[in-house]
């Protein structure tokens, strides 16, 4: 596969927990890191507008619903976070030649 060399860096969802920053210690200036606030996997049919400006090289998915304990009061959210929003990420890479 040929990759566009007019992408550049590593786009990360999460960047406040553990996963994100170790992310960004590991990938130093190659990390483009994101806030909930800028990418909010609880609302999924933002994520192509929120990341519309940039031009990853890869995308990781470092966000989750993690709040084991509340994950079966908050069902649906949960299942948004951790279900849909993934898979909406899967078709936005696709769309833009994203390798997986």
């Amino acid at each position: 596969m040929v990759r566009d060399s007019s992408k550049s860096g590593v786009l990360i969802l999460g960047e406040s927990g553990q996963v994100g920053r170790a992310l960004k210690h590991l990938l130093g200036d190659d990390a483009i890191l994101l806030t909930r606030k800028q990418a909010d996997l609880s609302r999924p049919d933002s994520l192509e507008q929120a990341l519309a400006p940039y031009h990853p090289a890869a995308i990781i998915n470092a966000a989750a619903y993690t709040a084991v304990d509340k994950a079966e009061e908050e069902e649906t959210l949960a299942t948004t976070i951790n279900g849909t929003a993934p898979g909406i990420l899967a078709d936005i890479c696709k769309k833009r030649d994203i390798p997986p």
